[in-house]
């Protein structure tokens, strides 16, 4: 295999794909970056697909599959058909390959069909640690032709995996040609004076805040973030190189907020921050026994009303549980798909459970610390409240109750935290399986263009001092439960439940 005077690769074992390294020259892509001149080509134009007619690295979701009729390049393309206002998509994923460049640029060439005017791209870099970055483009599509559409991301050492998604919301879109190079910012002029500013600030920000400020050598990481920066002349094309500084940083929570997101976030609220993904309500039912079972989701955002009113909501699930049980003999609260968000509608909902006093302990980068506490429906933290119920706080008719908590994969940030709220305390008890372990406190600094960079500025701790780095194991491990499989026949549940009973 020719390599132009690179050493050579197993370059399958490297990427998890059909993938050949290609030489070429110096190329200009959609942002004016120039190519590395080692790059390489993904099985993006879908000719060699495997024995079950996947292409390999490719996983097609609903509404996603290969087309033999139109294609860009070759005979086959990846068709996409939203279907009933869902989105259809297809993702990509692969290791991260060799080569040369600070940027990685993808690349592909797509047409629209049916009332398909646009296309999403979305790229996820991941490290061992967690997250590193993550960025999205919704490009218009042309219509019955095809164009060519981009989007870069940061090359980060620490990366693990690399992942490219593509996606349509409504009508029919064709995808062809996709591929994956190594580029440099090299070539392109230093940020403009506006952009420079707006990094300058975002800098400014994790030196005096972040608590992995210490983590990385400070000329080479904001050489580095600047040189990313390289080209921009808006604070919106600097985006991508404060994404990578928070991604650099080794703040697996952090993330940036585009002016947009964020003003909606205030409006509204949602389940995820970092996604926007719908909110679900709190829910509760009575189990057989006596035994109140709760789920509280992720809940971010929203105005400060919203956020009492989840509260409430979770207060009056209580309450009603307490009352249909006649006093519940034991709760179960499932935070399994508590991805996080904002923390005090949570602490606050979930206080009766809880109980009065400190919970938590937050410590910031100089040793200082602060009590995360509830008491007598406010929840705070130090000397202040952060928010309170409008009523009179309800308390359960058996204080000491036992409290199962339920953690997953998926339970992470807020969802965390809340969990190690919990414990240190006799009758709380967790079960299920190690949490994401996102488990920092965050701050958000509004930015002079109205994003929003949300950086980790404590480790948290529970009411016994335990500092939590990384994921937290349940005390009772148990596996989680598999699609479709009744509440009360999953495993984790199950084991919550004989805990509880032998108690009442």
């Amino acid at each position: 295999m020719a390599t132009c005077g690179r050493r050579s690769t197993d370059v399958r074992a490297v990427v998890l794909a059909l993938v050949t390294l290609v030489c070429g020259g110096e190329r200009a892509t959609a942002q004016s970056v120039a190519a590395a001149d080692s790059a390489f080509a993904v099985d993006g134009s879908f000719e060699q697909p495997r024995k079950d007619g996947i292409p390999t690295g490719w996983s097609l979701g609903p509404g996603s599959a290969i087309d033999t009729v139109v294609a860009h390049d070759g005979e086959r393309s990846l068709r996409l058909g939203a279907v009933d206002g869902r989105a259809a998509r297809a993702t990509l994923e692969i290791a991260p390959p060799e080569i040369d460049g600070n940027r990685i640029h993808f690349s592909l060439h797509a047409r629209g069909d049916d009332g398909a005017d646009a296309i999403e791209l979305f790229v996820r870099v991941d490290g061992a640690d967690g997250l590193l970055y993550v960025d999205r483009r919704r490009a218009p599509l042309p219509a019955n032709a095809w164009g060519e559409i981009t989007i870069d991301a940061p090359r980060f050492t620490a990366a693990e995996r690399l992942r490219f998604t593509v996606s349509v919301g409504q009508g029919t879109a064709f995808v062809d040609s996709v591929s994956i190079e190594g580029a440099s910012t090299t070539a392109l002029p230093p940020a403009s004076s506006a952009a420079r500013r707006y990094v300058d600030y975002v800098l400014d920000l994790i030196d005096a805040h972040s608590i992995h400020r210490m983590s990385v050598d400070w000329p080479e990481f904001r050489g580095a973030v600047l040189e990313q920066a390289r080209g921009a002349v808006t604070s919106s094309d600097a985006y991508l190189a404060v994404r990578y500084a928070v991604g650099a940083l080794g703040d697996v929570h952090g993330f940036l907020r585009p002016p947009d997101r964020a003003e909606a976030l205030g409006r509204a609220p949602v389940s995820n921050a970092r996604t926007g993904r719908p909110p679900i309500p709190p829910e509760g039912r009575l189990l057989a026994g006596g035994i109140g079972y709760l789920t509280v989701p992720g809940f971010a955002g929203g105005t400060h009303g919203q956020q009492v009113e989840f509260a409430e909501t979770l207060q009056s699930l209580i309450r009603t549980l307490d009352d249909e049980a006649g006093g519940a003999c034991g709760w179960v609260v499932d935070l399994r798909r508590n991805s996080g968000g904002n923390l005090w509608p949570m602490l606050l909902g979930l206080g009766p459970l809880l109980g009065d006093g400190d919970a938590l302990h937050a410590t910031y980068r100089d040793g200082r610390r602060e009590s995360v506490w509830y008491r007598d429906g406010k929840a705070g933290l130090g000397d202040y409240a952060r928010l309170r119920v409008r009523a009179d706080p309800y308390r359960p008719r058996d204080a000491r109750a036992r409290v199962a908590l339920l953690i997953g994969a998926d339970t992470a940030s807020a969802g965390e935290v809340l969990a190690m709220a919990f414990r240190g305390v006799d009758g709380r008890r967790s079960f299920g399986v190690p949490t994401a372990g996102v488990n920092t406190g965050t701050r958000t600094f509004e930015l002079p263009d109205g994003a929003e960079l949300v950086l980790a500025v404590v480790t948290m701790s529970d009411r016994t001092g335990r500092a939590y780095r990384g994921p937290i194991e349940p005390d009772v491990p148990a596996p989680g439960a598999s699609q479709g499989v009744p509440l009360e026949d999953q495993p984790d549940v199950q084991a919550a439940l004989g805990w509880l009973r032998d108690g009442c």
